[in-house]
């Protein structure tokens, strides 16, 4: 026994489902062409309001070449060293600097789109565009009229250039210039230094090293034989002064001294003794003027030891600040590490159809995305409902 239908009739025997629920699928397929129709019509409307209502981009661009390493002729030099990281940064920072900037706008001050804004130096930082990509150095900028954009690239390409790439051309030639100056005055203290040197030996009596020692080992010498003669004759003298005193009073058989009979020997120790004295003296005298020459002679040693001295730490130092100098003479005939491979040219039309047609393009694609979403949801709910088993009353 078959339950009665919804109308109050029995379906036909041999009636299919799928004739049953054909009136529920018509209903959704239409309803779901209802929608990809307001979908591709909403995607065509949001394309043609933002090809009517965006305004188009121009872009200028200019493209150099800066080289990681600095192109050299020579082997490096003492300069100090970047790694190219740090000078990447560096560069885009001074690219925005105030100094290129107002270096720019007194190129391009008379542009219409400069002569409009308040604070031109502000409106240029916030509009120009700088990136690396590798060794690439970009500079771009865009705008929704192309007149002016590729002049304003350039005159900063060209500020950048004059403010900081020639800048730093110049402050190598100005270390070269303070090198072969230095060079100078080293030259200059090192020929006055060699006078003074050229006296000193003629003081001393001596030029070459050999000799100094010679002259110095025979002045120690002199000495050591003047001081031993000294201590032989004070010697001789006590000698002489205590055999004069002994004669001089003899003692006689009860005790009391008694003149020496031999008067001709006491003069002649009298006389030897006022010898020795004036020898002694003379000694004295003239180990004080060996003194007094030797600490002069140690002086003028010293003074021409230290003078020695300096010439060569001058010597050396001029040697290397002269290779120093030549290096860098030889380098600045190295190409710039900063090359230009494109200046901006005046920005074509097709770039703004470019950026249309993908702002259509997107348009169209949420249209379609919207149609693909429908689709897929009518299939999902494409399912026949079970038709209830029978009962038996």
């Amino acid at each position: 026994m078959h339950y009665p239908a919804d109308d109050g009739m029995a379906p036909a025997p041999g009636a299919s489902r799928s004739s049953t629920n054909r009136p529920l699928l018509a209903r959704r397929l239409g309803a779901a062409m209802t929608l990809a129709g307001l979908a591709i019509a909403f995607g065509l409307v949001a394309s043609f309001l933002a090809w009517k209502l965006v305004p188009p981009q121009y872009e200028a661009q200019a493209r150099l070449r800066v080289s990681a390493v600095p192109p050299r002729i020579l082997l490096p030099r003492a300069e100090t060293q970047v790694d190219f990281r740090t000078y990447q940064r560096t560069q885009l920072a001074l690219i925005r600097s105030q100094q290129v900037l107002n270096a720019a706008l007194r190129q391009i001050g008379d542009l219409p789109v400069v002569r409009e804004q308040v604070d031109p130096v502000v409106w240029l930082e916030r509009k120009i565009q700088a990136g690396f990509d590798g060794e690439i150095l970009r500079i771009a900028m865009n705008d929704a009229e192309p007149e002016g954009l590729s002049e304003i690239v350039n005159a900063v390409k060209d500020a950048y250039f004059s403010k900081v790439v020639d800048m730093e051309q110049q402050g190598r030639r100005k270390r070269l210039e303070d090198l072969e100056r230095i060079s100078r005055d080293y030259q200059s203290k090192l020929e006055k230094q060699r006078e003074t040197l050229h006296v000193l030996e003629q003081d001393v009596g001596t030029i070459d090293g050999e000799a100094d020692r010679v002259a110095r080992e025979l002045a120690v010498e002199s000495r050591r034989l003047s001081h031993h003669e000294l201590t032989m004759l004070r010697i001789d003298r006590a000698k002489t002064r205590a055999e004069l005193e002994v004669r001089s009073t003899l003692p006689d058989g009860e005790g009391s001294p008694r003149p020496d009979p031999d008067a001709a020997e006491l003069a002649r120790l009298r006389l030897k003794l006022r010898i020795l004295d004036a020898q002694e003296r003379r000694l004295e005298e003239q180990l004080d003027a060996i003194d007094v020459e030797r600490q002069e002679i140690n002086t003028k040693y010293v003074d021409l030891g230290t003078v020695r001295a300096e010439i060569q730490k001058m010597e050396e130092a001029a040697d290397r600040v002269g290779a120093e100098a030549e290096a860098l003479r030889v380098e600045l005939g190295a190409p710039d590490r900063v090359q230009v491979i494109e200046h901006a040219e005046t920005p074509r039309a097709d770039h703004a159809r470019q950026r249309r047609a993908a702002t259509l393009s997107g348009g169209s694609a949420t249209g379609v995305v919207l149609v693909v979403g429908l689709l897929g949801s009518l299939r999902r709910s494409r399912r026949v409902q079970p038709e209830p088993p029978d009962r038996e009353s």
